[in-house]
């Protein structure tokens, strides 16, 4: 008889500030000037875990006139979104875009409108919206094996009949939520919370 069993846990956490240019949005006046252009900036904070449990139990027993064995496994994936805050805020001006297309793999650009270091300024940005996500998924899965071996002669050979059953049963749950705002009224980046959290 033999008995095996696993358990890992992984967390996975993530900050995120990024700022998104959008010179699709504005017009292209020469290959190097952008007028009317935009700029976003997104905000995230999620933390997401991950456990996993297997168990494996198996033996085989001689007796005699057969041989018996059998397997009984369980096993438990869990993941669980403990908090997902992404609010999107967009820029109140339209932008003027001077490109620097010198490295063409990196390029860089200034800003000639509203004025240099604009995209730095959290007063200058609205929330356009902002998404909560929580759930909890897990999977489930039980199986197990039973099977007799029957040794016979069939003239000058050896041989065995084997027969069995196997029962297999699985199972998958997931609850949450997905919630996606936008406000009505005008929610400045100067104005948000630094850590999205209703109670600070």
């Amino acid at each position: 008889i033999s008995l095996k069993a696993l358990h890992t846990t992984f967390e996975d956490s993530e900050v995120r500030q990024q700022l998104r240019a959008r010179p699709s949005k504005g017009k292209y006046t020469s290959p190097t000037v952008i007028t009317g252009a935009t700029f976003e900036r997104l905000q995230r904070d999620r933390s997401q875990t991950q456990n996993i449990t297997s168990i494996l139990a198996k033996g085989d027993h001689d007796l005699g006139f057969s041989v018996l064995d059998y397997s009984l496994s369980y096993s438990e994936g869990k993941e669980k979104q403990n908090w997902y805050y992404s609010p999107t805020f967009a820029g109140i001006d339209k932008v003027d875009y001077l490109l620097n297309l010198s490295d063409t793999d990196i390029p860089t650009w200034t800003i000639t409108k509203p004025g240099a270091n604009y995209e730095l300024d959290a007063t200058k940005f609205k929330m356009s919206d902002i998404r909560w996500q929580s759930y909890v998924t897990r999977n489930r899965a039980f199986a197990g094996t039973i099977n007799i071996k029957l040794p016979y002669s069939l003239g000058n050979y050896q041989s065995e009949f084997k027969f069995g059953g196997k029962y297999d049963t699985r199972n998958k749950f997931r609850n949450g939520w997905d919630i996606k705002y936008s406000p009505t009224g005008t929610v400045l980046m100067s104005q948000f919370l630094g850590d999205y959290k209703v109670e600070d």
